[in-house]
């Protein structure tokens, strides 16, 4: 084991004041109104850093009518998203170690605020490109930040219920798309959407300017093998990233570079790993993921995810395909908010260790009662139309 080095020296602390783990802020008394601050700071972020591309595919067909793009182009834009979004995550953990969330939250936010300004003034493609690698980015800080902000909000005895809240903010940020999306675009083109997402963004980067997460314990994290990793993980992962988003709507004959994206994406990721499995303080603890326990949950958890993708996506692609618009879906995503409002509400009222089997039950038991009901309710013909 290799000596802590700390980078400044710890206030001296109350116990209960005490982070949790180095580069978490601290848990110090706050006034309630400055807790309410912090609660709505945190709704804030969490909204910003899930609604920018949550508008952008909810109106993908009409940003790429207007902007005369191919499918293959439409494409290369969720593809920066996650290329950003993921890999950010590597960065983000030793980061907040030794040099804090503050300060890498203000760098993301003030670059997504920068980027959504200048799209505004290009009104480009590769401008467009720019900010959807942006909002990659600020979608992965603001997750870690809001929650830290709304840990701020209670009392320490409320933390896990703080968490639960917390995780679950980013998940109003589709169905709030869809709700705000036709209005938007009323009285205007794509100029309203991304003159709103930088107005969210501008709010976020000022309200953590303003009002600061509190300090925390800051160690030296980073090595040097650590930037030799990232060098191979980051564009690894885009090459990869690439090849699913592309290979969807391009014809794998047609486009023999995606075989040769693929190749070096399993080369450039197989020597990342291989450097992070010999490594005694590494990036991604390669030992963690083949443990029993840890299959098992990733296992449950992409069973999850596909069990919920279709409310998101499913649907949507259904829907989009019949040919309803945005404004026809409005409704139905009205009940998918409130529907995701009262469960975080329940999850967060009855979290606790002895609870988690019956709330992983009561969910399947919601998720298998949901398409029972639809195919045995009577199906709505609409209103009459008049001749």
């Amino acid at each position: 084991m290799t000596e802590t080095v700390y980078l400044r020296r710890p206030p001296d602390w109350e116990e209960h004041e005490k982070p949790s783990l180095p580069g978490s802020p601290s848990m110090p008394h706050h006034e309630p109104w400055v807790r309410a601050c912090y609660g709505l700071v945190a709704v804030l972020v969490s909204l910003t850093g899930g609604l920018g591309n949550a508008l952008l595919m909810a109106n993908l067909p009409t940003i790429q009518g207007q902007l005369g793009l191919t499918p293959a182009e439409a494409a290369w834009l969720s593809g920066a998203y996650v290329t950003f979004n993921v890999t950010a995550n590597l960065l983000i953990y030793k980061f907040r170690q030794q040099f804090g969330m503050r300060l890498f939250a203000e760098i993301g936010l003030g670059i997504y605020a920068l980027l959504t300004l200048l799209h505004l003034v290009l009104g480009s493609y590769g401008s467009l490109v720019l900010l959807r690698a942006a909002s990659g980015l600020a979608a992965a800080v603001c997750t870690s930040l809001g929650t830290l902000y709304m840990l701020q909000s209670m009392p320490r005895k409320h933390v896990l219920k703080m968490l639960v809240v917390g995780v679950g903010l980013s998940q109003l940020a589709t169905p709030l798309a869809w709700i705000l999306s036709p209005g938007l675009l009323d009285h205007g083109q794509w100029q309203n959407l991304y003159l709103f997402e930088a107005g969210l963004a501008l709010l976020s980067f000022a309200a953590v300017v303003v009002l600061k997460l509190p300090p925390g314990v800051h160690i030296k994290a980073f090595e040097r093998l650590d930037f030799a990793t990232m060098a191979l993980l980051i564009p690894g992962a885009g090459l990869l990233v690439a090849v699913l988003v592309q290979g969807y709507v391009r014809w794998w004959f047609n486009a023999p570079e995606l075989a040769w994206m693929l190749i070096g994406a399993i080369v450039l990721i197989s020597a990342g790993l291989y450097i992070e499995h010999h490594r005694r303080h590494p990036l991604l603890h390669t030992r963690w993921f083949t443990q029993s326990a840890t299959v098992r949950f990733v296992i449950g958890a992409i069973l999850l995810r596909f069990l919920t993708a279709e409310q998101s996506y499913g649907v949507i692609g259904l829907l989009r395909t019949l040919g309803m618009t945005p404004d026809q879906m409005q409704p139905l995503f009205v009940v998918i908010l409130l529907g995701t409002i009262v469960g975080i509400l329940g999850s967060a009222l009855t979290f606790g260790l002895e609870n988690l089997g019956k709330q992983l039950l009561a969910a399947l038991l919601l998720l298998g009662w949901a398409p029972c009901w639809t195919f045995t309710a009577p199906a709505w013909t609409g209103p009459p139309i008049s001749s």
